[in-house]
């Protein structure tokens, strides 16, 4: 059985946009927060900062938090800045945009970008000429708004260097570490209450974009309905606007409402996965014979088909064809939760 990691991301009453639901701050006085990833580098927490005692650029270090977000903010205080940076809607260690503070060695006094994918960086952008000295301990704000990106130094409410670009919609954040710099007093906003990975059985389309709805029930009481779409790399985040014991209904394309049982506190949930039973074409909440005939009526059909039907592409592989009949069919008689 094949399985495939969606991500969606959500804001509540039905907005398709993140809202702004927690903080997460980490001070490293009791050494880094268990959330902190050290994918790539050895990270360590000593005196009150946080670096890479291993830093490099070839793969670049990365260290990141599980939280997918669209907006956020992050403040962070750069001790002895030189060479270093902020992941920003970063996907894995090594794609996404990263934002440098230094850089060029440590020869660099100022900020600069770059889009990379896959470890690989295109050409630095967004330059924002000399704003610090080598050496000097900063305070760094940076910010994602829509497609924008921005940074501020030291307080300033105008922004060092701001860029835009719509390569990564959503995404994680990480620090990046080329020198002997540390970080301490980092603050991020726009934390979501609730994420994990949405799972759809048998499925091995692409998933950017698509639609995710999840219905959020207190007892037997339908509390709210929030619609949103997947993003990249396999993990979703809602803020339900309600706190305390609640079921979670996740439905998407050809999948049965899968439910899932939170309790949500005063502190955000994380990998909260689940997977959603494919082969549910006319999203009656039963696989059964009428989910066969609109695949056999579809039969042949791709995205340029007239009258093409998505959710009879139940594998996802742009064509309805047998594969398609065998998962309703291994799936028959199954109900939503």
């Amino acid at each position: 059985m094949k399985t495939l990691k969606w991500m969606a991301l959500f804001g509540v009453c039905g907005s398709a946009h993140f809202a702004s639901a927690a903080t997460f701050a980490d001070n490293f006085d009791s050494g880094p927060s268990p959330l902190w990833g050290h994918e790539v580098g050895t990270w360590v927490g000593s005196g009150g900062v946080y670096n890479c005692t291993t830093p490099n650029n070839i793969p670049p270090t990365y260290s990141g938090l599980p939280y997918v977000v669209t907006d956020t903010v992050v403040d962070v205080d750069v001790n002895a800045i030189q060479d270093g940076g902020i992941w920003l809607h970063s996907s894995n260690h090594g794609t996404g945009v990263l934002l440098v503070t230094g850089g060029y060695t440590g020869t660099y006094p100022g900020f600069y970008w770059h889009i990379c994918h896959n470890g690989s960086y295109q050409s630095p952008i967004g330059f924002s000429g000399a704003v610090f000295s080598i050496g000097q301990n900063v305070h760094v704000r940076a910010t994602v708004v829509g497609n924008t990106y921005s940074v501020y130094l030291n307080g300033n409410t105008v922004a060092a260097s701001s860029i835009t670009t719509s390569e990564f919609p959503s995404g994680r954040t990480g620090l990046y570490d080329f020198s002997n710099q540390t970080f301490d007093n980092f603050v991020m906003t726009g934390v979501p209450a609730i994420s994990g990975h949405a799972y759809m059985t048998d499925f091995l389309g692409e998933t950017s974009g698509k639609y995710l709805q999840v219905e959020v029930f207190q007892g037997n009481t339908l509390v709210e309905t929030l619609d949103g779409h997947y993003g990249p790399d396999g993990t979703y985040s809602i803020n339900p606007s309600v706190s305390g014991p609640m079921t979670l209904k996740f439905r998407s394309r050809a999948g049965l409402r899968k439910a899932v049982n939170v309790n949500l506190g005063s502190t955000q949930l994380y990998d909260v996965n689940l997977t959603m039973t494919n082969g549910d074409v006319d999203n009656s909440g039963e696989i059964d014979a009428v989910d066969i005939d609109l695949v056999i009526f579809h039969f042949g059909d791709t995205p340029s088909s007239t009258g093409y039907l998505e959710n009879a592409d139940v594998d996802g592989s742009d064509e309805v064809d047998a594969v398609d009949i065998d998962i309703v069919i291994s799936h028959f008689g199954s109900v939503d939760d």
